[in-house]
């Protein structure tokens, strides 16, 4: 397997539980409160801003960038959200878990950026990753719900994380990839999600990397403090 690929295995959240059930109550509640701003509003083209898409395994393309509008409508309605019983409600159940509440109100990450965890936070990434799977309909999920509870709480209780860095080498060509040097640092093509990311960071400006050569790449791998 590809040490990119490699997932760390996480923790869930038990059904019932105060945590799960309170964090079940709030999200179908905002999902309530946000449904007749979101039906018809999927998504819509970002006005001037472009993107790099795949088209097929090796091709891309640049296209006017797409936002879901789901998180729009969230922010324009945060302070009906935070009015919300099954919000104050969430939030106490937060402070009351202690894997949970040793991280809240903690500033997290270097000297360049950081961000606090803090119940408005954590709400608000949970709302957010689960409306913007919803179908059309905008209808409560269970299944997306759980997916991404339990990836949001795994995360606050993960002391340590994985982090991959990623190097384009333009230029060097190689007989075979992967190459590993140890088990932190390895040699491998990128995959089209990590040419894409290239692409609209404006790392690459050959032409051959459009038409589908895929440059070779350095992943190191490093641990940090967890930011969720």
């Amino acid at each position: 397997m590809n040490t990119r690929d490699k997932m760390a295995s996480g923790k869930s959240v038990a059904s019932p539980s105060a945590l799960y059930e309170s964090a079940e109550a709030y999200i179908k509640a905002a999902v309530d409160l946000l449904r007749p701003h979101l039906i018809g509003q999927s998504r819509r083209a970002l006005s001037g801003v472009q993107e790099w898409v795949t088209t097929s395994p090796g091709f891309f393309v640049q296209r006017a960038k797409e936002i879901a509008t789901a998180p729009i409508a969230a922010i324009q309605h945060w302070d009906q959200l935070h009015s919300l019983k099954e919000y104050l409600d969430l939030s106490a159940v937060l402070a009351s878990q202690p894997e949970i509440a040793e991280q809240m109100n903690v500033l997290v990450g270097t000297e360049l950026s950081a961000t606090r965890v803090d119940p408005e936070h954590i709400a608000y990434s949970l709302l957010f990753g689960v409306i913007d799977r919803l179908n059309d309909d905008f209808n409560f999920d269970e299944a997306i719900f759980k997916e991404e509870l339990d990836q949001l709480y795994s995360g606050l209780c993960r002391p340590e994380f994985e982090l991959v860095t990623v190097a384009p080498l333009l230029g060097l060509k190689m007989a075979r990839t992967p190459v590993a040097f140890g088990s932190q640092l390895e040699i491998d093509k990128l995959s089209d999600s990590e040419i894409t990311r290239c692409l609209d960071g404006n790392l690459f400006t050959s032409p051959p990397v459009i038409w589908g050569t895929a440059p070779l790449v350095v992943c190191n791998l490093e641990s940090g403090t967890s930011i969720c």
